[in-house]
């Protein structure tokens, strides 16, 4: 196992665009506050970025198998891309959530996992798949010793001594927080 700390990024842009995603705010009605959208019967480009660099073997989407590539490497990261598709999935129900798990097997690390809580749309269904805050990015600050795996959220630290490894996401950065930013430089 690689020892000490390192940032995974996880991005997503629908295809064949690279159109953003977007997630809503969903307060304690369902296991996470926050849900991310996406339309049933189309392509998901997703990246993933390792701080330093961190070599992905694998990575899991829903029980889906994703080819990645390495799209670039230096000596401060690595990046890797692969594509998702929700071919077949049946819309979520109104008022209901689904659980979309990530599986990323790290090189000499181990897997990490994270859990995105899902409400799946019909594809013609734009106006509300396409609202709400867009989903830029969502950060896990992991930390690698001997036999654990611990990740800081907000703070506090969660370890982990047992495989599997479950990764929480420490963050959804989303635009709302970038128009904050904007309006402070007025």
């Amino acid at each position: 196992m690689s020892h000490g700390t390192f940032k995974v990024t996880l991005s997503m842009k629908k295809e064949p665009h690279g159109s953003p995603v977007y997630c809503k705010m969903d307060g304690q009605r369902f296991k996470q506050a926050k849900t991310v959208k996406l339309h049933t019967d189309t392509t998901y480009r997703i990246d993933v970025s390792f701080k330093p660099p961190r070599s992905l073997e694998k990575i899991t989407v829903l029980g889906q198998d994703m080819e990645t590539c390495e799209r670039w490497r230096d000596s401060t990261a690595s990046a890797y891309s692969g594509y998702y598709t929700t071919q077949g999935i049946i819309p979520s129900r109104k008022g209901h959530r689904e659980d979309m798990p990530i599986v990323m097997r790290v090189k000499e690390t181990g897997e990490l996992s994270t859990c995105l809580q899902i409400k799946f749309y019909r594809q013609a269904d734009v106006q509300h798949c396409e609202w709400g805050s867009r989903l830029h990015c969502i950060e896990l600050d992991c930390s690698a010793a001997e036999g654990s795996l611990s990740v800081t959220e907000s703070g506090d630290s969660v370890n982990m001594d047992s495989i599997p490894f479950f990764i929480a996401p420490t963050s959804l950065v989303e635009e709302e927080a970038e128009d904050l930013l904007d309006q402070n430089d007025l």
